[in-house]
């Protein structure tokens, strides 16, 4: 990170990177079907990590030690990298830490300093991922009302295309979510957002998704099948969750009734 001290070991920015690196090496291991010797060796040493831990006010600690401050207003917030983009913390798989990521993320949010455009885009992204469309949605709307230029160039100063190209990663995140293996529709819609269409949104797997909502509810998906060769999928609405299985050039379309049954 670039404030706090200085030469300390074991922050939460490296851990959750070694994680997210040893885990996504062990799963395309397992998919390849090669290096299982040294796929067993990553196992042992991304099982010693140290975990991410929860502080004494109940934030995401940014440190080994519990020396994170409430009213931190520093616009980096690199402990948040195993919620967005990693994939290690989610409402869904470790609730106690995501509600400690939210608690963090939200007093870095009030107390923040200067707040450039990547900042509030990336915290975009990890409310979006947290389930919190609302917020997620104020994130952007003040993206676009202090930090782009007229042309649509994000603010850095004088322009930084990170905030561009997450801007963008944080409607989709909205949307649709795949980072868990399932395709999760609409999982954090806005209120601001209570009708309207996507179309073309790539999915992890090799899929295309088409998706349409009317009073902030789903009315129709279609997924299309890329480069998926035909591997079952699971598609969850609400709580509410059906296996599909589509091959390369098949399409599937899905309307709220189909979760009903499911």
């Amino acid at each position: 990170p670039e404030h706090g001290p200085v030469g300390v070991d074991g922050v939460t920015y490296d851990q959750q990177l070694c994680w997210d690196l040893f885990n996504n090496t062990i799963e395309a291991a397992g998919i390849l079907g090669v290096d299982a010797d040294f796929s067993d060796m990553l196992k042992a040493k991304r099982d010693r990590l140290l975990g991410p831990q929860i502080g004494r006010w109940g934030q995401l600690q940014e440190w080994m030690e519990d020396i994170d401050d409430p009213k931190d207003d520093h616009r980096h917030i690199n402990h948040m990298i195993g919620v967005y983009p990693g994939r290690r913390i989610h409402p869904a798989t470790t609730p106690e830490l995501a509600e400690a990521a939210k608690v963090g993320l939200i007093a870095r949010r009030d107390h923040g300093q200067g707040h450039p455009g990547w900042s509030r885009v990336w915290k975009a992204c990890i409310f979006a991922r947290l389930l919190d469309g609302d917020v997620a949605y104020e994130q952007l709307v003040e993206t676009i009302a202090t930090h782009v230029h007229g042309n649509l160039w994000a603010v850095h100063p004088p322009f930084q295309i990170d905030a561009n190209f997450g801007y963008a990663a944080g409607v989709n995140e909205m949307l649709v979510q795949s980072h868990l293996g399932t395709i999760d529709l609409l999982p954090a819609l806005p209120a601001a957002w209570p009708e309207g269409e996507a179309t073309g949104l790539r999915i992890r797997g090799g899929y295309a998704l088409d998706l349409a909502w009317k009073d902030g509810k789903l009315t129709c998906a279609t997924l299309h099948g890329l480069s998926n060769q035909g591997q079952p999928v699971s598609v969850r609405y609400g709580d509410a969750t059906i296996p599909i299985t589509l091959a390369p050039g098949k399409s599937h379309t899905l309307v709220p009734v189909d979760f009903r049954k499911g």
